[in-house]
């Protein structure tokens, strides 16, 4: 029998650890997306980022001031989309996420699309039913251009119907695109009446901070629930509070009326009067 020494022995055992070292694959560290939401005009918006990627692999998140982060997403090229809360979608983007890196990726919403359609006399009445997230402010203005803009950002779906009945899409020549905002009318005036269900549009993002405060109860204790802002007794804007938490931008100024309801029903109203400075209202309900 051999007898080797101790020395011959340690070295072959370095080397198997080596080679076992090499062997062994290094296990890949997940990374993430940052997803950034803007409309056209580049103001933050909110909605859901959804990232698809192969295998089943993803994820999505819900976005706050029009941020968020889709976390623990193995390595590899990802497709990312924009949701918003009116409905509207983004383009995808592709982006590729490697080994702990977190990249970001801006996905604005596109435009509302048009309406138009041919109607050959008479007076014609569009009834629009606007709903989360659109403009509840549309114009009854028959103009003698036939021209009547149903809401900015509505996400409406409209019908049309003539003096003499219900005017239909063969003798109409109806083009109804989704989301549609606005409604073109040639050689006829034109009503526009805002439907039953009509909503305000959400204000929880913007450029100007106009509101802000806490929502409780009366003993203090944080209430979630809806800021619903009103001038000259119409809704013009609704936050969704978040740990008793809201904001408002973008509002006119003059008497405004703000109505938080509760998640439990209980409601409370005060009243303020903006005059372009950000004002701290906060909300108790009794």
């Amino acid at each position: 029998m051999t007898i080797r020494p101790v020395s011959f022995l340690r070295s072959r055992l370095a080397a198997l650890a080596l080679v076992l070292l090499v062997a062994s694959p290094v296990a890949a560290t997940n990374g993430s997306i940052r997803c950034r939401a803007t409309d056209p005009a580049g103001r933050r918006i909110d909605g859901t980022c959804r990232a698809a990627g192969a295998g089943g692999a993803g994820g999505s998140c819900v976005t706050s001031g029009g941020a968020c982060t889709i976390s623990d997403l193995p390595p590899g090229t990802y497709t990312v989309t924009l949701r918003t809360l009116s409905g509207r979608t983004s383009a995808p983007r592709t982006v590729r996420v490697d080994d702990g890196v977190s990249p970001t990726v801006v996905l604005t919403a596109e435009e509302t699309a048009a309406v138009s359609f041919e109607h050959e006399g008479g007076a014609v009445a569009v009834p629009v039913t606007l709903p989360s997230g659109s403009d509840a402010g549309a114009d009854a203005a028959g103009s003698g251009d036939g021209r009547a803009d149903a809401g900015s950002s509505a996400d409406a779906g409209v019908s049309t119907s003539g003096t003499g009945g219900t005017t239909s899409s063969s003798d109409a020549a109806v083009v109804v695109a989704a989301d549609a905002g606005r409604v073109e009318v040639q050689a006829a005036p034109i009503v526009v009446v805002a439907g039953t269900g009509a909503v305000p549009p959400d204000r929880s993002t913007g450029t100007t901070l106009a509101l802000q405060g806490r929502t409780t109860d009366s003993r203090g204790r944080i209430l979630d629930g809806t800021v619903t802002v009103s001038q000259g007794g119409r809704a013009i804007a609704r936050a969704t509070t978040s740990g008793g938490q809201y904001t408002l931008y973008d509002l006119p100024s003059g008497a405004l009326t703000l109505t938080f309801r509760a998640l439990s029903g209980a409601s409370t109203t005060s009243s303020v009067n903006y005059a372009g400075a950000a004002l701290t209202v906060n909300l108790s309900v009794p």
